[in-house]
């Protein structure tokens, strides 16, 4: 991550807001973000000051332009040296820091006075992890195995509340998208899945003639050379920012729609599944209650894949005929899954962790 030094050393922070309180919530990137939001617009209805700091470069344009509207200051993280986060810590004095998942910083947590909660935290048994999880006032974890894992590590204090991912702002977006037909979404692609999605596409349009595919890829740098992929296999392709009609196949090159067209789907893939990163956020389409279907690799969201499949809105197949048979009795209607079942998660999840945080304020 390359941000200027500038960006990193100097904060631009307004006069009204130095000595605020506030909350202080860092994420890495977008996703994070996405995990805590439900939290921190929680937080905002009390009536308190929320900040967020993030470090992903890629995440920069959404979290200052989208982000920004949502809390009280938004900024890339201080370079993590004493005086920089000491001089940030005195800038704003936070009430609480609140870090998402898996962001070990040493001086950050060691300059930060204010009380510290690692929230949606699972364990890698990484060195940085062992070496700082007890730097941490309290661990909200998002399994028991995590919980224990991390206990062993040193943790001080450790919840389980289960995953935050199963938990969405009820601060919906209006979209000015109009989609007909059945829209089969890919969300958060990587190199490699877009072929497969192509192939699972190509197969099925033999036997439904109005189904469109979205391809939203993880990075929007890679947009093009997706647009260039799908012009190979002959489907008509536009991307998003160009708002034409007239297409099977539409490359989403825009930051933060993709709830939007998960809305509007039939049925989703999730990516960073049919290649080995782990698994992105398969339940994101469920809030809808579309289902969702995913590859072999969900190491990083082996709990949330096992509810859904339990529910029968989760299905991991391991090959493209596979998806094509399960894709196709979703479209004809012969699956039945449970309706609200994320509604009711949300709630007990929520709850549990509103109950730990609220103590700390």
């Amino acid at each position: 991550m390359v941000f200027s030094l500038k960006e990193r050393l100097i904060f631009h922070i307004p006069k009204d807001l130095r000595q605020c309180r506030p909350v202080w919530f860092h994420c890495a990137s977008v996703g994070e973000f996405n995990t805590a939001r439900v939290i921190i617009e929680d937080l905002k209805r009390e009536g308190m000051k929320v900040i967020v700091t993030y470090f992903s470069q890629r995440a920069k344009s959404f979290m200052e332009k989208r982000v920004s509207g949502i809390v009280d200051w938004v900024g890339v993280l201080p370079i993590d040296l004493p005086f920089t986060i000491s001089r940030f810590n005195r800038l704003f004095d936070p009430r609480l820091l609140i870090v998402v998942e898996r962001e070990f910083w040493p001086f950050l947590l060691s300059k930060t006075k204010a009380p510290k909660i690692l929230i949606n935290a699972y364990a890698k048994g990484s060195f940085m992890e062992r070496r700082l999880i007890d730097r941490f006032d309290h661990v909200i974890a998002r399994t028991e195995r995590d919980g224990r894992i991390l206990r062993e590590e040193g943790a001080k204090r450790v919840s389980i509340c289960g995953n935050l991912k199963l938990v969405f702002t009820t601060t919906e977006e209006v979209s000015d998208i109009s989609l007909e037909g059945n829209i089969f979404v890919g969300g958060s692609t990587h190199e490699g899945e877009e072929e497969v999605l192509l192939k699972i596409f190509s197969l099925l349009k033999k036997s439904f003639d109005n189904l469109r595919l979205v391809i939203a890829p993880r990075h929007i740098s890679r947009s093009r050379e997706v647009l260039k992929l799908v012009e190979s296999y002959g489907f008509k392709v536009s991307l998003r920012s160009e708002e034409k009609d007239d297409w099977e196949v539409l490359v989403v090159d825009t930051m933060g729609e993709l709830p939007l067209f998960y809305k509007k789907a039939k049925v989703a893939f999730v990516g960073g599944t049919f290649v080995p990163v782990g698994g992105h956020n398969i339940a994101e389409p469920c809030r809808y209650d579309v289902p969702v279907i995913y590859g072999p690799y969900v190491n990083k969201i082996e709990d949330v894949a096992y509810i859904l499949e339990k529910e029968g809105l989760g299905y991991r197949v391991l090959s493209v005929d596979e998806a094509v048979r399960i894709v196709s009795e979703i479209l004809k209607g012969n699956i039945e899954f449970k309706r609200g079942l994320m509604k009711d998660l949300s709630e007990s999840i929520k709850s549990c962790y509103k109950r730990i945080i609220w103590d700390y304020l």
